[in-house]
């Protein structure tokens, strides 16, 4: 594991992780290897088959009965058995590989993962201030939380999904990680920010009676769209000393789509940056430096996210 300690954007805290991951971590992983080793050869054989069926149906459809509408059918039948195939033979090793490694971590750090959760925590919050888009379908990944830096935090991996009634179509709107962070004070009124990279969305309001104070809010005004409740919010935020700690946010994530809310105590971001946390695919080693270097910098993004806020 020593290239670990070369690994881009990888967060102090790791310093020694190299020892613990061998100590701790790799006892664990190691028995899921053949595990994996055997699913990875399931899979293959599923590719295969399905690819057997494929040709097979193909030929049959243009040959015997000239009909394109019949290989088209056999490509999607092909299709359906490699995704049932993959996914019935992946979720269990996943799940187990999850809980070694990206458990494994989070202890290292102090901190708790879960990974059968069904909801994101505080999602209907992010719903009722707009800070997600429209949704009615919920898939809860990763999550991690508790206390880093003194300040308590929740992150939650979410995919979020809107399936029309009329013909019941479904598109993904919402990729990425939803924080709830507490704070070690109180605003006396919320202040809603949508980084400037929604530049489209950034212009609307968030809620109803939001009133636009980023012409006051000089610092931010490069980064963020700021709303809210009365022309005070921007003194509000300044009064805090927020302004520095939400610039360093905003050039974290700025190839993401960011959303943020002060709501009280606790601070409410939504960012589009996708899944951080899978521990990769099954087709490589459990142990390669790859997968660990990932899971490492995700965890690393996210304690920087919770720093930015701590006094």
């Amino acid at each position: 594991m020593t290239q670990l300690q070369k690994a881009p954007d990888r967060h102090p805290a790791f310093d020694g992780f190299d020892v613990y991951f061998e100590e701790k971590i790799a006892p664990l992983v190691a028995p899921l290897e053949t595990g994996r080793q055997k699913v990875a050869r399931h899979c293959w054989l599923i590719i295969a088959s399905a690819l057997f069926f494929f040709t097979g149906a193909m030929w049959a459809a243009i040959a015997v009965f000239q009909s394109f509408a019949l290989a088209f059918v056999g490509f999607m039948l092909a299709g359906a058995i490699v995704v049932f195939g993959l996914n019935w033979r992946m979720e269990g090793i996943h799940t187990q590989v999850s809980t070694a490694l990206l458990g494994g971590i989070a202890e290292f750090l102090g901190l708790s993962h879960i990974d059968d959760a069904t909801r994101p925590r505080s999602l209907e919050t992010f719903r009722k201030r707009n800070l997600v888009p429209k949704n009615n379908m919920v898939e809860c990944g990763d999550i991690v939380e508790g206390v880093w830096r003194g300040v308590k935090f929740a992150c939650s991996e979410a995919w979020l999904s809107y399936r029309t009634r009329d013909n019941g179509g479904e598109r993904t709107v919402f990729a990425g990680q939803l924080f709830r962070i507490d704070l070690p004070f109180t605003l006396p009124e919320s202040v809603t920010l949508i980084a400037r990279t929604e530049w489209f969305h950034s212009r609307r309001k968030p809620h109803v009676g939001a009133v636009n104070v980023t012409a006051e809010a000089e610092q931010l005004r490069p980064y963020y769209i700021v709303w809210g409740e009365t022309q005070m919010a921007s003194r509000v935020l300044a009064a805090h000393g927020l302004a520095p700690k939400l610039i360093k946010l905003a050039r974290r994530y700025r190839n993401h789509k960011m959303r943020l809310c002060f709501l009280g105590d606790r601070v409410y971001i939504a960012v589009k940056n996708g899944d951080q946390l899978t521990p990769g695919s099954l087709f490589s080693p459990l142990d390669s430096q790859r997968r660990v270097r990932k899971a490492v910098v995700g965890f690393s993004h996210i304690l920087r996210t919770v720093e930015a806020f701590a006094p």
